[in-house]
């Protein structure tokens, strides 16, 4: 049996080659047959970066091809959130998770080039909601075993605390089928490459907007999502539009686990909705402060 240290090493090598092969992709030296080729031998982190790779190519390709893509990272997100393999992560099962519960929202943008109706607005959003609780208390209760691990997983649950905030807006404030935000794509979130650092901008959200009828269907806001404002983030924001949750959302000088706060409040409010006047107002305030911060941009 695989002690600790060494399924570690096992991970981060196989992680690696992955990575490898998916910085071969962005850089155009190998297609998308060859990359899903080799990210298939790689368990559940390759095909959770397959699926990423087939989501994008779905927002390049015609209305068919585009659905064929969206069905094929469907399946390869499912297998990474579903891998009985123990040396699968937390992070990548989350991170499948949240995809699969954005697919049909993107699939409308690719096939239809329209945003959601309020429905299907209204089921990714509980779906994501409930997706990223469950993944936040597991987080909370079983302390990763990895530092590499646990900083992914903070950043992740940063991202959907903000992503939860911007679609709580849209639902409640937005007219239908205007303005909808989303996880980015594969290339935009890792820039021009996968294992080193890149003087190309990065960024986390999306948010697509249709502000009139005969208005095109724009990626409006590209926002990046850190955690604070320490050394590491500022080193990594590169032109990018930067949310720090904890310094731009907090609503007290010492408050800590502002994404935290977010995911539960958000968790609360949908479930016990007549006991929720006051996070309700902590959420809306929180808005406020994050829409004053993209309008700065």
């Amino acid at each position: 049996m695989e002690n600790a240290d060494s399924m570690s090493k096992i991970v981060k090598y196989r992680d690696n080659l992955a990575l490898s092969h998916a910085d071969d992709y962005l850089k155009g030296t190998i297609g998308i047959d060859e990359v899903t080729h080799k990210l298939d031998k790689r368990k559940a982190f390759g095909k959770y970066i397959i699926g990423e790779l087939a989501l994008e190519k779905s927002s390049e390709s015609s209305p068919r091809d585009s659905n064929h893509w969206l069905d094929f990272a469907r399946r390869n997100f499912k297998f990474a959130r579903d891998s009985l393999d123990p040396r699968t992560t937390l992070p990548i099962r989350a991170k499948s998770v949240s995809k699969i519960n954005q697919l049909d929202i993107f699939r409308g943008i690719h096939v239809n080039n329209k945003l959601p109706r309020l429905t299907l607005a209204r089921e990714s959003y509980r779906n994501i909601l409930f997706e990223t609780k469950k993944y936040q208390d597991i987080s909370d209760n079983s302390p990763l075993s990895q530092m590499n691990e646990d900083l992914e997983m903070r950043g992740h649950l940063g991202e959907m605390a903000i992503l939860l905030l911007l679609q709580r807006f849209s639902l409640n404030e937005m007219e239908e089928g205007t303005w909808t935000p989303l996880q980015s794509y594969f290339s935009e979130d890792h820039g021009g490459s996968c294992l080193s650092r890149s003087d190309i901008p990065t960024w986390d959200i999306n948010i697509f907007t249709k502000l009139g009828k005969d208005e095109p269907l724009d990626k409006t806001y590209n926002l990046q999502v850190k955690s604070n404002k320490n050394a590491y983030a500022l080193a990594k924001d590169i032109g990018a539009d930067t949310i720090y949750i904890r310094e731009d959302l907090k609503l007290s000088r010492n408050e800590q686990r502002v994404a935290s706060f977010i995911i539960h409040a958000a968790y609360f409010e949908m479930t016990r909705p007549n006991d929720s006047s006051r996070i309700s107002y902590d959420l809306d305030t929180r808005t406020e402060k994050l829409l004053d911060k993209i309008d700065s941009f």
